[in-house]
This record gives structure tokens, sequence and C-alpha cells, in this order.
């Protein structure tokens, strides 16, 4: 139950990104850098997070808001540079949009060759669009999304123990 002097939740995205408090600390080059990641890669936070988690007195080193805030080290430096520069031109959004996603298709979801060695089969046969990832365990993915997320109700398929994957 919420009381008067509780504070109100207020999510951060990408579009509140210049109110967000604490970034001003950073260079203009970092805070740059970091929205064009952003812009790649999903970003939400909150004011909690950020009034409340983050040590601004440590930024950019603080875990939390190293956990938090997309960092320009998650992507390579021409992909961030790329990004930077269309940002600066004006892009127009889808343009920028397209870029992400032409980034984001480059990135690689399964390092340690997943797609290739975790496909599950039957008789033989392999499934795809699963992943095998123990024993007990079966992801499904769709074509959009390329990870696993927590696994939810336990299903059979063909006599095996599956468990679906919300995406």
């Amino acid at each position: 139950m919420r009381t008067d002097n509780a504070p109100r939740y207020q999510p951060y995205t990408l579009t509140h990104w210049d109110q967000i408090p604490g970034l001003d600390r950073l260079s203009a080059t970092r805070r740059e850098a970091m929205r064009a990641v952003a812009h790649v890669l999903p970003f939400r936070t909150s004011s909690y997070v950020i009034n409340e988690l983050i040590d601004w007195d440590n930024v950019p080193q603080d875990p939390i808001f190293q956990l938090t805030f997309p960092q320009p080290e998650m992507l390579a430096e021409e992909d961030v540079a790329h990004v930077v520069k269309s940002l600066r031109s004006g892009a127009a959004r889808r343009e920028i949009q397209a870029l992400a996603n032409e980034i984001r298709l480059g990135l690689n979801p399964h390092p340690a060759g997943q797609i290739e060695h975790n496909v599950p089969k039957i008789d033989g046969e392999p499934l795809p669009g699963l992943q095998h990832t123990s024993t007990l365990i079966r992801c499904f993915f769709s074509r959009v999304v390329a990870r696993p997320v927590t696994p939810t109700v336990p299903i059979a398929f063909a006599g095996h123990s599956l468990s679906a994957c919300r995406i």
C-alpha cells in the first residue's frame, strides 16, 4: 500500500535519457557513446535504482551503474562510432533503428555454439527452434528472440520432458 511520503515509481528509458539525474557527471563524449549503445541494446531503469542504488561518486566504476546503463564497451568501437555519427547527423528515427537492427544481427547470442551443439533430436531428427539445456529442459525460441528466458510451465512433447520458455 502506498503512503503519501513513499517515492513515486519513475521509469527511465532512452526517451528520458537527458532527464536522468547523475549522467551529467560523465563527460559529454561518454554520455553520447552510452546513448548510442542504448539505441542498440535494451535500456530501462527506475528512479529507485538511480537515486538509491548507484553511487554517483563512483561512476562509471560503480557496479550497479555498470549493470544498469549501456556501456560503450558492450559494442565494437566502430559500431558505437557509426551510431554516434548517425545521431549527430540528425538521421531519421527509422534509419537509426535499421542501423541498430543491423548491429544487433551481427552480435553473437550463442558464443559457445549452442545453436549447433544443443539442438535436441527425436529419432535422430533435429528439432529446430529448440535448445537442449539439460536432460529435462528444452527451451523454445522464436525467430525474433535469440535468447531463452526463465523457463516457465513444464510441458511434454513426444514423450520428452520440455519446459516452455517465455519469449
